[in-house]
């Protein structure tokens, strides 16, 4: 749920829009029960908006002194294995 609520608040931050939260939140959930391929597809095009959300952010706070790309990166990596183990599961059955 630590993965949601993050998605959720990158929504609020305007880091991504509300399509791609329900394409991150289809993806993490399997809820569309798609295809391996498709599921991929929708973590590569997920994974590179949040590294692209993730650069505008570090580039935003850089004014700060304090870079926090590597503090979301590694919060939303929880998002990334648990995408990989659903394609896992989805292409062994």
């Amino acid at each position: 749920m630590e993965e949601r609520r993050k998605i959720l608040e990158m929504v609020r931050d305007g880091l991504i829009s509300v399509e791609e939260a329900e394409q991150l939140l289809d993806a993490f959930a399997g809820g569309d029960g798609c295809e391996t391929e498709k599921c991929r597809d929708k973590i590569l095009i997920a994974k590179a908006k949040i590294e692209e959300a993730v650069k505008k952010l570090d580039e935003s706070l850089a004014r700060f002194g304090g870079k926090t790309g590597a503090m979301v990166e590694k919060s939303l990596q929880g998002v990334v294995e648990k995408l990989k183990n659903i394609i896992k599961e989805d292409h062994d059955e």
